[in-house]
């Protein structure tokens, strides 16, 4: 319940898009076009880790947490940017295999994997 409370604040505080962190129902699932590389993809995220998050200088292995101080609001934060990226909300069960990510290059294998399981 806290999560869902919380998302809905982010959302007025700092205009995410990050409305329902842990829907009651699933979500309908609609295929996904996808319209970025990967490089791009990569481009983007790395965007949105220097610039939001201040990261200096990420490396693509580098463990977000130890090497960069990334903690649990900001993996919720992040989240919400995917969806942007996307364009469509995660499943909770989506949001729950995102709790694997440590590093930036399991980032972008965790959205291309959504993606790709969307398209099946």
């Amino acid at each position: 319940m806290w999560a869902h409370v919380f998302s809905r604040y982010l959302s007025r505080s700092s205009g995410l898009v990050v409305y329902n962190f842990f829907p009651e129902s699933s979500h309908s699932i609609h295929p996904v076009n996808p319209i970025m590389t990967r490089d791009e993809l990569k481009d983007k995220i790395l965007t949105i880790l220097t610039e939001d998050f201040e990261f200096e200088h990420p490396g693509l292995n580098d463990n977000l947490r130890d090497d960069h101080g990334f903690d649990s609001i900001d993996a919720i934060e992040l989240l919400g940017k995917i969806e942007v990226i996307l364009d469509f909300s995660l499943t909770r069960d989506e949001k729950e295999k995102a709790m694997e990510i440590r590093t930036i290059n399991n980032i972008l294998d965790y959205i291309e994997g959504i993606v790709n399981s969307r398209n099946k």
